[in-house]
């Protein structure tokens, strides 16, 4: 008796693949979101990129935004297409590191 494996492999692969998609996001979907956030705000883009992890673990990655006339980037976070259903983007907290205070004795 002959058994054929290759379906079960394909199908297994198959659904490897897709688990990984779930559990790490996309970040061609946040960049998608990216765009239609910053168009949305009426700015011309010139450029996006994306984190390819969410560091911490809410559901969106952070993305860069390049838009025309302005020089620094618009800092957002995107959601990256997961079972977190966080879509969309927000604009991204900016923590400020606070000066160390020297003290001399």
């Amino acid at each position: 008796m002959k058994h054929n494996i290759t379906f079960p492999l394909i199908a297994l692969a198959a659904l490897g693949v897709a688990l990984t998609t779930i559990a790490c996001g996309d970040p061609e979907a946040a960049k998608a979101a990216a765009r239609v956030y910053a168009k949305d705000l009426g700015y011309e883009v010139t450029g996006i990129s994306c984190a390819e992890t969410d560091t911490d673990d809410d559901g969106y990655i952070a993305c860069s935004v390049r838009v025309k006339g302005q020089d620094l980037p618009l800092a957002l976070e995107c959601g990256r297409g997961t079972l977190t259903f966080a879509g969309g983007c927000k604009q991204a907290q900016i923590m400020r590191a606070r000066p160390r205070q020297v003290v001399i004795q």
